[in-house]
């Protein structure tokens, strides 16, 4: 590194782009990222050698400096000189808490290549190699939990029905069930189900390619639809009442009606996102399963093994779909295409709020959700046309904000 180069002198080596190196600094909280963006910055004449390592310069936010942890990856130019040809080096400091993990991917994108940070004495840790590779979203566990729904039907439902899979659980001992107890057994076997078809299906997905892994969640989704038609067809059923729904059964707030229904199935998913967050958060298993997503490459070198957390991953999400089947069912009715159409209003809802913000894929779904509900309503168009009003909604953002209404606008390497 040499010295303070002036902004003309930078500017003109700039224009060449051969000259230029974006580079990130990534390691585990607290093992000294910052600390060496210090040394470099002011072996580059930025800042005065005596403040290096306590200046904390790419640490620029109040909390930052109050907490000694970087919060928002920082970056800063260097100018490099070796054999009489003059480099310009962007360098960017990333944080290294668990929790800013998409910040970090976000920076990685834009990189030519990384520094390493490692503690010596504390050694790898979870958090030192960043993610770099995005998980793949498994497109059929909306089927599955439709599997799970019609499971419950068929344990609620006594032999004699015409409901296919009845006369098979009548087997079982005090069949047919409560419903309630049904949608239990029912989540049982969605997990059960999404387990077997991970490790069979999909166990190699990470020897494959993001196409071949998408290609083949399409084909499950296809089939787990396909047996779904063959075994209860495509007319609509009954699915019973998880919650009072008589016309009495409202609760007024403020000149509205609330009814039983809505406050039950938000109750229900609260208390599941409750469930979800305490695996994540408090037990062995959970913590192992975020460290695998957040960062693969640490976590196999720890001891992690991907194969049995991601299984635990579709058993998770099958249970969960089944539940959002039986909710649903439960509010209309139960048929074939269920999830296909609550896929797409998904899908829909996290293309709006933006693929890399939580934040964003909840707005998007409060938005489509009210396009499909009002704008048929109050432009007397027919109830089916309401998916039609979400996409409308849809297009016209993303003609705009082609990344989202709260996505990170994608950085082009130079």
């Amino acid at each position: 590194m040499t010295k303070y180069k002036s902004t003309a002198e930078v500017m003109k080596i700039i224009s060449d782009k051969d000259k230029i190196r974006t580079f990130g600094v990534i390691a585990h909280v607290d093992h000294g990222k910052t600390t060496m963006s210090d040394s470099l910055l002011a072996h580059s004449g930025i800042i005065s050698p005596s403040s290096a390592g306590n200046a904390l310069a790419m640490d620029s936010m109040k909390a930052e400096q109050e907490r000694g942890i970087t919060i928002v990856q920082a970056n800063v130019t260097l100018h490099y000189q070796e054999d009489d040809n003059d480099y310009v080096i962007n360098m960017i400091d990333t944080p290294g808490h668990v929790d800013f993990s998409g910040r970090v991917i976000r920076s990685l994108r834009a990189i030519d290549g990384a520094v390493v940070v490692c503690d010596a004495v504390e050694g790898i840790m979870t958090q030192t190699e960043t993610v770099t590779r995005m998980s793949l979203e498994d497109l059929a566990q909306g089927e599955i939990g439709l599997f799970g729904g019609y499971v419950a039907l068929a344990m609620a439902s006594p032999a004699a029905s015409f409901v296919a899979g009845a006369a098979l659980f009548s087997n079982l001992p005090g069949h047919p069930y409560n419903l309630w107890v049904s949608v239990f057994l029912a989540l049982i076997v969605a997990a059960i189900l999404a387990v077997a078809l991970q490790w069979v299906v999909m166990r190699d997905f990470d020897e494959s390619t993001p196409q071949r892994a998408l290609n083949r969640s399409i084909a499950l989704l296809i089939c787990v639809s396909a047996v779904i038609s063959s075994q209860w067809g495509g007319r609509a059923r009954i699915f019973g009442e998880l919650f009072p729904s008589e016309s009495g059964d409202f609760v007024g707030v403020v000149g509205a009606r609330l009814r039983y229904t809505t406050i039950g199935a938000w109750v229900v998913v609260l208390i599941a996102c409750g469930f979800v967050t305490l695996f994540l958060s408090k037990t062995k298993a959970g913590l192992s399963f975020r460290a695998l997503t957040d960062n693969r490459g640490s976590s196999v070198l720890v001891g992690i093994q991907p194969k049995k957390f991601m299984a635990i991953g579709w058993g998770i999400s099958g249970a969960l779909a089944a539940l959002a089947a039986s909710l649903a069912a439960s509010m209309s009715l139960l048929d074939s295409s269920l999830m296909f159409r609550t896929l797409i209003y998904a899908l829909a809802a996290v293309t709006l709020g933006g693929f890399d913000s939580l934040r964003g894929a909840v707005v998007g779904g409060i938005i489509v959700a009210q396009a499909q509900t009002l704008i048929p309503g109050y432009l007397g168009l027919p109830s089916e046309m309401s998916i039609v009003a979400a996409l409308i909604v849809l297009i016209a953002v993303l003609v705009f904000r082609p990344w989202g209404l709260f996505g990170q606008r994608p950085v082009e390497r130079v």
